[in-house]
């Protein structure tokens, strides 16, 4: 198995992908990203090699109310339509429809 080392990764995405699945230049790709409140959560790798999500250790109170939520978005057609599909998924979160990208 793979594990991942121990620190923090951030409230980026993180991609996962393995080029050996695929025989057709479809990799397989998994992206995981906070959906809201990006800047409070991180992903973090804990002493068993694990990744865990959750909220930032540097946050000295959670206001009553509080939410965060994350988003694990799967696709077998590729690195490109897996992130393509990612972003459609925050942006319909958002309200907001991807612009022609030429």
């Amino acid at each position: 198995g793979v594990n991942c080392e121990v620190g923090v990764q951030g409230g980026t995405p993180l991609m996962l992908y393995d080029e050996t699945l695929s025989d057709d230049g479809k990799v397989p790709a998994l992206v995981i990203s906070p959906l809201a409140r990006p800047k409070a959560g991180h992903l973090k790798c804990n002493q068993k090699g694990q990744l865990t999500l959750g909220l930032k250790e540097s946050l000295t109170s959670i206001p009553a109310g509080f939410s965060a939520s994350w988003i694990v978005k799967a696709g077998t057609t590729g690195i490109t339509s897996t992130l393509l599909s990612w972003g459609d998924m925050l942006l319909a979160r958002g309200g907001k429809k991807r612009t022609d990208m030429y």
